[in-house]
């Protein structure tokens, strides 16, 4: 077993361009089951030494257990054996940036963004690095470019007002702050910054209703998805392995053993609570309604869990077609995230087919607000618009669905067409809608290219 001896030996063997000296891992406090992981982990480092992944993966478990200079050595380590890996370099950015070492952050995120452009979250934490560094003008540029690529950021218009705030410029960031609390309206931190910067104008009325939203909210700020750090925090699981396991078998359909391992997690740690959460969606793909809910029960119990399991229990609930109870368990996953873009995203499509499409409209905002790249959403807000008389607003976040290219674009460009058709500009609703079919065609999607041909006889009639 892997001992405080054995580790402080890791440290001593392990590469590293820092000079400083790595402290070593104290375990005594760890289950069994997390030592003898990390345990295998370091034995799989040593026997694939060339072998980026062991590196990397031994580093995520270190992160994970809050152990950032060590898992900075190994990080660093697995980006020098494979340089064009991105997680090693965004990870390994987000542990210099917790130690401080701003510059060193601000390279990594850097070079994470050069090997895959479209991963947000490093956008944002190389803006909020630079910010932390002093460098307000590169800061501030980043920022700026997150708002023209995603204007429903509310995480990068509060950027912009700290960079506003650094540079002496209330005024600014009083604007700034207000747009971000209109996009997320329980960003508690949006609030408080924006009653600093009303107080230093004596707006004390307008000040003292943000203070008190504040109060209310606390210090929340939106989560946009972050897949690499929710792999990093599975690694605190003791049932971790039974849990990866069965996310990987559920993804390949085997649905029976997936549950038979959550299953198996529970039974190793009793406060496994995303296995909770994993059952009541895998069970509602079975059939079984009835484990779901008992799942569901037990979830809740375990607060760690509580809004993904409010989540996965409003799925299960529209899929049977319930959707009084699934809008329930919706805003009930709100109420304890209100920064869920997905449980925005459904309940908006619920509210939008019962008619109530302005309320629709602010809930597929707020899923935008926390996941500008929510395709889901930014559809259903122009499919929203169109249907309110607003086409030529929806026409703004449709074109954004057209890249990049992949199986849902001919139907993104269907909707798209719909909408200059509804904007009365019919050369463009006739140019989109021929694109669709063809697409579609190409794709091998002959469902899909009927009913466009359909609808494109429709505005050709309409033209007439």
């Amino acid at each position: 077993m892997l001992g405080a001896t054995c580790v402080v030996a890791v440290a001593a063997q392990a590469p590293s361009t820092d000079s400083r000296p790595v402290s070593p891992l104290v375990l005594d406090a760890l289950p069994p089951a997390v030592r003898d992981s990390l345990q295998r982990a370091y034995d799989e480092v040593q026997s694939r030494p060339r072998d980026a992944s062991a590196s990397g993966q031994l580093a995520m478990m270190l992160h994970a257990y809050e152990q950032h200079r060590l898992a900075r050595v190994y990080y660093e380590q697995a980006s020098q054996l494979d340089p064009r890996a991105h997680p090693w370099a965004y990870l390994g950015g987000v542990v210099q940036a917790e130690l401080g070492d701003r510059a060193a952050a601000v390279a990594s995120f850097r070079r994470a963004l050069s090997l895959d452009p479209s991963y947000l979250p490093a956008g944002v934490q190389l803006g909020e690095a630079l910010l932390a560094d002093g460098d307000l003008t590169a800061s501030r540029a980043e920022f700026e470019a997150l708002v023209r690529s995603f204007p429903e950021l509310a995480l990068a218009h509060y950027g912009l007002g700290r960079v506003s705030t650094a540079s002496g410029d209330s005024a600014a960031a009083a604007r700034h702050y207000e747009r971000a609390v209109e996009l997320a309206p329980r960003f508690g931190r949006a609030h408080y910054a924006l009653a600093l910067a009303l107080r230093d104008h004596g707006l004390m009325e307008r000040a003292e209703r943000h203070l008190a939203a504040y109060r209310r909210f606390g210090p929340r700020r939106p989560a946009i998805p972050d897949p690499l750090l929710d792999q990093v925090r599975a690694n605190t699981a003791t049932a971790r392995e039974f849990i990866s396991q069965a996310a990987r078998v559920a993804r390949a359909g085997q649905l029976d053993e997936a549950i038979a391992l959550n299953l198996k997690a529970i039974a190793a740690d009793p406060a496994a609570s995303q296995a909770h959460v994993n059952l009541i969606a895998l069970y509602g793909r079975v059939g079984r309604a009835d484990k779901a809910e008992e799942h569901y029960r037990s979830a809740l119990q375990l607060e760690s869990s509580v809004a993904q399991a409010h989540y996965n229990y409003g799925v299960l609930q529209a899929s049977a077609g319930r959707d009084a109870a699934a809008a329930e368990a919706f805003r009930r996953t709100l109420e304890a995230d209100p920064f869920h873009a997905s449980a925005h995203n459904n309940l908006a499509a619920l509210l939008a087919r019962q008619g109530q499409r302005e309320e629709a409209a602010g809930h597929f905002r707020q899923a935008l607000s926390s996941d500008p790249q929510h395709q889901g959403a930014r559809l259903g807000l122009g499919g929203v618009l169109v249907a309110l008389g607003r086409p030529r607003e929806a026409v703004e976040h449709l074109q954004k669905l057209l890249q990049p290219e992949g199986p849902e674009t001919p139907r993104y460009k269907l909707v798209l067409a719909t909408a200059w058709f509804a904007a009365g500009d019919v050369h463009k609703a006739l140019a989109y809608a021929e694109e669709a079919h063809g697409d579609a065609r190409r794709l091998g999607q002959a469902e899909l290219a009927d009913i466009i041909q359909r609808e494109l006889h429709k505005m050709q009639a309409g033209r007439r």
